[in-house]
């Protein structure tokens, strides 16, 4: 498919795996197994060096796609190196002036790059939407009553932030082997 739209001009392509909600929605037979998704990454890498003027980039938003690329062995895991409130990997072809990389953003920092803010006003920590009834857990609070930086300076003190500290643990569980 890249091949295809990039010979219709396209340059820029960002894959992301589908994301699970443990217990909610999609259906978590949509998850690549570990092979396929670090078959699908090198793929991607191989196929950004033999097309010009291309950048690929795969974003990983789970865990879980950390965690299979770093147990596959390959290079790409022990060369990320922070960047902002990412991990990343990126590779500047010059043969084909193109670029691949590869992105993880723990699911625990995603309180400092993005917000979910409903109809309502209400803002919500992420895969709250996957669970269909919001959850008064999962509310920091309301745009509407209150400015935006007044919420973000009390996140760490509400109810919701318990989202953010159980991604933290479960993140540092799996991933601290490879650290």
């Amino acid at each position: 498919m890249i091949r295809e739209l990039h010979g219709r001009g396209f340059r820029n392509f960002f894959v992301t795996p589908v994301t699970i909600v443990e217990g909610q929605r999609p259906d978590p037979g949509l998850r690549l197994a570990p092979d396929q998704f670090v078959s699908l990454v090198h793929d991607l890498h191989k196929l950004a060096g033999e097309i010009s003027d291309v950048w690929i980039e795969v974003g990983m938003f789970s865990v879980e796609y950390a965690d299979y690329v770093a147990a596959s062995g390959r290079e790409y895991w022990s060369h990320l190196a922070p960047e902002g409130n990412a991990l990343t990997w990126e590779d500047h072809i010059t043969t084909t002036s193109s670029g691949f990389c590869l992105r993880y953003y723990p699911i625990s920092l995603t309180g400092t790059r993005e917000l979910i803010v409903n109809t309502n006003g209400d803002v919500l920590v992420p895969q709250s939407m996957a669970r269909g009834k919001i959850e008064s857990d999962a509310v920091v609070g309301s745009i509407l009553a209150e400015g935006i930086q007044s919420l973000l300076q009390r996140l760490p003190s509400t109810q919701a932030f318990s989202f953010y500290q159980r991604e933290l643990i479960r993140e540092s569980q799996l991933l601290r082997r490879y650290f």
